[in-house]
């Protein structure tokens, strides 16, 4: 079967460092490879008026695949193939196109400005904007997938933010995200198999109950009064106007410790400026998004999780009580920077110690710690 090298876009973030790619990315390629044969079939439409459908070997005689993964981030080698000979010096059947689809979705991923403005007309119509729906879906706010230009400019972008920006432009009414949840359960119908999750901060989300799931959710449920929680990640629906209307589909479902920490730093959400009599400032959401992604991506799984409290200043404290001894850490959420001290009631003495939490660095040597104290007191 015939094939030719059609496109590397890359997937940069940490998830692709180690030039991997999620199983969970690959349908943003499947929706990708779907888009791209819609396309080159408008092309074919525009440069042949006469036809008013495309061949139906676009259908069943080519395909795209993923042949392989290149080194350097995440790049994914997508090739087309055919069931088809291809002639001496032609190429493979409508490859022309299928070239012509991949540069035109490109410049316009490359039109919509990072910064928000307005994007170049002379593009794709509207219509074909409803593929951002899936592909870029699976996208984390410090991550992109970038497009390499025929011409030989920058590589077209795709951001979380752009494709919002690109559905924004569509005719579609909701779009969808990936999401992770925290929340408890104060509502399950087991006959028609949904749940509704109330938010840590925010309203109440349905969403379908899958079978797998279903004894988490309803123990959630049962233990709703006494505030049992649980973390839900899958395909939230959003409006226009980004707001979350509910869950599509649930991949996952995990019980919560009392302590989880991204939990706790939600309720600080709600807080307004004075709230400790008067004064306190609250802390900033941007601050509490990367705190909370962080300690979901670096704080060991084995390692006893903290209590967690604002502090006046806008920061956040953790605190352990490990045996003897009594650790806090105070986090500036701005500069990104965290205090230690830690006092040994048994010894009298204490240490302290700064920590660069901007570096996965600092995380590694909170976590080593943590871990010591706590297997030394156990």
């Amino acid at each position: 079967m015939p094939s030719v090298v059609f496109w590397r876009p890359r997937l940069r973030g940490a998830r692709f460092d180690d030039g991997e790619i999620p199983l969970q990315v690959l349908p943003d390629l499947a929706a990708l490879r779907e888009m791209v044969i819609d396309v080159a079939k408008w092309r074919y439409r525009q440069e042949n008026p006469d036809r008013q459908e495309a061949p139906r070997g676009f259908a069943d005689k080519i395909d795209l695949k993923l042949a392989g993964i290149d080194s350097g981030s995440a790049v994914p080698v997508i090739s087309i193939t055919t069931n088809e000979p291809a002639l001496p010096g032609i190429g493979l059947p409508y490859q022309k196109f299928l070239l012509l689809a991949r540069d035109d979705i490109a410049a316009l991923i490359a039109a919509e400005s990072e910064n928000g403005g307005a994007p170049i007309a002379g593009h794709l119509p509207n219509k074909f904007l409803a593929y951002f729906n899936r592909i870029g879906r699976s996208l984390r706010d410090d991550e992109s997938m970038e497009f390499p230009m025929s011409n030989g400019s920058p590589p077209a972008r795709l951001t979380k933010e752009k494709r919002q920006r690109l559905l924004q432009r569509s005719n579609i009414v909701e779009f969808t995200q990936e999401v992770t949840l925290r929340g408890t359960v104060p509502e399950a119908d087991q006959m028609r198999m949904t749940f509704e999750l109330q938010q840590v901060h925010g309203g109440k989300v349905a969403g379908p109950m899958p079978e797998q799931h279903r004894d988490t959710i309803i123990s959630a449920f049962d233990g709703y009064r006494d505030n049992t929680r649980i973390l839900v990640h899958g395909i939230g629906r959003y409006d226009r106007r980004n707001r979350l209307s509910g869950m599509e589909s649930v991949a996952q479902v995990t019980s919560l410790d009392p302590l989880d920490i991204p939990a706790r730093l939600d309720e600080f959400r709600a807080m307004q400026n004075g709230w400790l009599d008067g004064a306190g400032l609250a802390p900033a959401p941007a601050g509490l998004d990367w705190l909370s992604a962080s300690c979901d991506a670096y704080f060991p799984a084995e390692a006893p999780l903290p209590y967690a409290y604002p502090t006046p200043a806008g920061g956040v404290r953790l605190e352990w009580s490990l045996g003897t001894q009594e650790i806090s850490l105070d986090i500036d959420l701005e500069s990104r920077r965290a205090w230690w001290h830690r006092l040994d009631l048994a010894a009298d003495s204490d240490d302290e110690m700064e920590l660069n939490l901007d570096d996965i660095a600092g995380w590694e040597r909170l976590g080593t710690e943590i871990i010591r104290l706590a297997e030394h007191t156990g």
